[in-house]
């Protein structure tokens, strides 16, 4: 299995999947690391950050000539370079094209000989071209999380993997794994002594203020929990191997913040990549028809905006029929017949403008097959409809026969054969177990006396962190 991990900045693969990357490579698996940044935010933090990254990854057992820098900037002067479509953007650090290190390029460089001008076309295109290339089984990626460019860098990767999966040739149907690492872990509890799993963010803590996540339509429930190995998990917090890995960036305070950072499992949601929708033809009576299936719940103008009420986090990602608009209707052509058991519709995070009823109808050969009215509540930004199998379907419509507010609208709509996810866990056999508490029972078993010694490593680890803390803030690039 070749595996792919995309990270904004030098010090992030470990936070994306440092613990599971360690399980699959015991197993032979093939991993690749995509720096999207070279985390340069300050001038001092080059070449420093991307040697640290090289260090950082061999450590991990993931050989050099797996380790790719896209060479972007890591801060803007001006609008974000996801947001500006019109020119060349410059880096904070005044820099205006790809770079690498000496004995080891950026990508473009490595395959065309050339440094790319940071525009956006060119960082989009330099993704879709390492896609190409790995054609990955499996990608691990950030999610809207707070820092700018952990949102770019999630965006940017959905719209490129959305435009390979609508090709009227694809064959790659890669699984796709988000996770957040500010909200609940980064901006977490010290809680490494409580052997705990991963928690929900703290209230007020996310994007979205009336939501328990960053994207509002992920359900904590509906995460999926890996356990990590044994050498990520010790009493004394010296020896947890996150805490070596995390010493190789030395320019970062990485390392003092494990205390937040590990838990007992890795968390992820699954974007599904199987939408029948990806293998149609869709039109509107009005509005872009395109938001509904391109692979991104949400967007923004604005990157850089921070805690803002809902209805004015996110932008230009719904598709909404105009207001004159009789018949409100989207209709879907399938290039060939499909068979289709379940829809998921992702409505507007905007409890003050929604659909309040939608009509969803399945035609074989223009005839009637199935139709099933669904209600909507104000609260619900997702909503799956679940019908007895339906096959041999040729097209769908949905019809908005009920809303309410300035600007009610549906992001995505997902079509599937089947209810059931893919199997993830035969491709990741590391589940967490179901008693969370065996962890802390190991252990006690193989340390007697950690009840009474956690508490002294906790201590100590806290004073020694806050003297190198003191010195980062004084010296160093605070992350």
């Amino acid at each position: 299995m070749l595996a792919l991990i995309v990270a904004p900045h030098p010090d992030d693969e470990l936070l994306v999947a440092g613990p599971l990357v360690s399980r699959m490579l015991e197993r032979g698996d093939s991993i690749h690391v995509l720096y999207m940044t070279n985390g340069d935010n300050l001038a001092l933090d080059f070449p420093r950050r991307l040697t640290e990254s090289v260090a950082c990854c061999q450590m991990l057992g993931i050989p050099e000539c797996n380790v790719h820098f896209l060479g972007y900037g890591d801060g803007w002067k001006g609008s974000h370079i996801y947001e500006n479509r019109k020119g060349t953007c410059v880096s904070a650090v005044g820099r205006s094209e790809t770079y690498g290190l000496a004995g080891h390029p950026e990508y473009c460089y490595v395959k065309h000989g050339v440094h790319h001008a940071y525009t956006r076309e060119n960082w989009k295109g330099d993704v879709a071209e390492i896609l190409d290339e790995l054609r990955p089984d499996i990608i691990f990626c950030v999610d809207y999380d707070h820092h700018p460019d952990h949102r770019a860098t999630s965006l940017i990767l959905e719209e490129v993997i959305g435009e390979k999966l609508h090709r009227t040739d694809n064959t790659w149907i890669p699984i796709v794994l988000k996770t957040f690492v500010y909200a609940g872990r980064w901006e977490g509890l010290d809680d490494y002594w409580a052997w705990r799993e991963t928690l929900p963010p703290q209230k007020g803590r996310c994007n979205l203020l009336d939501y328990e996540l960053d994207v509002p339509y992920y359900a904590w429930s509906d995460r999926l929990r890996f356990s990590v190995p044994d050498d990520f998990l010790t009493a004394d917090i010296r020896r947890n191997r996150m805490f070596a890995l995390g010493a190789c960036h030395a320019s970062q305070i990485f390392r003092w913040y494990i205390p937040r950072i590990c838990n007992t499992d890795c968390v992820y949601w699954l974007r599904r990549t199987d939408n029948l929708l990806f293998n149609a033809d869709i039109t509107a009576t009005s509005g872009d028809a395109r938001k509904i299936c391109d692979f991104k719940f949400i967007d923004a103008s604005d990157v850089s905006r921070w805690r803002v009420p809902t209805e004015h986090a996110f932008d230009n990602h719904l598709w909404i029929p105009d207001a004159s608009d009789g018949r409100k209707a989207i209709t879907v052509l399938f290039r060939r017949p499909v068979s289709i058991s379940t829809c998921v519709l992702y409505f507007n995070a905007d409890s003050q403008s929604h659909f309040r009823r939608v009509l969803v109808s399945l035609y074989s050969k223009n005839i009637l097959q199935k139709s099933l009215s669904v209600d909507i509540g104000a609260a619900e930004a997702r909503k799956s409809v679940v019908f007895p199998l339906a096959v041999d379907i040729t097209s769908m419509t949905l019809a908005v026969t009920d809303s309410y507010g300035s600007s009610p609208g549906l992001c995505e709509l997902e079509v599937f054969e089947s209810e059931a996810s893919p199997d993830i866990y035969s491709m990741l056999p590391w589940p967490y177990p179901e008693n969370s508490s065996s962890y802390l029972e190991q252990a006690c078993e193989r340390s007697p006396h950690l009840p009474l010694s956690y508490r002294v490593h906790r201590w100590l680890f806290h004073l020694y962190r806050n003297c190198k803390v003191l010195h980062s803030v004084i010296f160093r690039k605070h992350k």
